[in-house]
Formats: structure tokens, C-alpha cells, sequence
């Protein structure tokens, strides 16, 4: 898989679902997964400097397979990150606010009585 055969995620097109599964994938086969999911740690600098740096450079380099495969109004948005794991979330609630997604929620929230804004 190549990450340039991956959709551009966009908002208005509401495509984040297949998007975010080609991109995990990619990023999985490629052993960037685990920054996205959270599962890396990063290493402590004062005691593995090294490890801290490749953690750091890995970091960024999924960060900017983030922002290539998106529309310029999400690397607008993802400008501000520098932990993947912080973005990849941040997309997915950024995405949850629009389309059928938020129209689900928001009827599930009113079926408990919640206020949604």
C-alpha cells in the first residue's frame, strides 16, 4: 500500500471513515500504528536520549503522513499538533461534528434526554 494511493481526507466530503482505515492500516504495515493508538510510549530523554529522538522523528513523520493525505483546511487543523496520538484523536472528533455521524449522536443523545450543541 502507498500512501499516495490513500483518499485526501476532507471534511466537507465526509470520508474520514474510509480514510482513517486506509491511513491506520498504512501506518500499522509501516510500524507507525502504535503512535496513533497510543500504545508508544514515548522514552524518557534524561535516560534514553536516543530512543527519545527516534521516538520524536517517527512522531513527526506520521504527523506528516497525516497532513499530506488531507485536504488543506485539515492540515490547517493539524498545524498545531506534534504528537500523533493527540491528532489522530483530534480528527476523529473533529469528524464525529459532521454528517450522519453527528446527526447519530445527536439522536442518540436526545433519546437520553441530553442537551447537544
Amino acid at each position: 500500500m502507498d500512501l499516495e494511493k490513500i483518499e485526501v481526507l476532507d471534511r466537507s466530503q465526509n470520508n474520514r471513515g474510509l480514510w482513517s482505515d486506509k491511513m491506520q492500516n498504512y501506518l500499522l504495515l509501516k510500524h507507525g500504528g502504535g503512535y496513533i493508538l497510543g500504545v508508544i510510549p514515548r522514552p524518557n530523554p534524561s535516560v534514553d536520549p536516543s530512543s527519545a529522538a527516534h521516538w520524536n522523528l517517527n512522531n513527526l513523520c506520521i504527523i506528516a503522513a497525516l497532513r499530506t493525505r488531507s485536504s488543506p483546511e485539515e492540515q490547517e487543523f493539524l498545524r498545531t499538533y506534534s504528537n500523533a496520538y493527540l491528532a489522530w484523536d483530534a480528527l476523529k472528533s473533529r469528524h464525529e461534528k459532521v454528517g450522519p455521524i453527528a446527526q447519530k449522536l445527536t439522536i442518540h443523545a436526545k433519546n437520553e434526554g441530553k442537551v447537544v450543541r
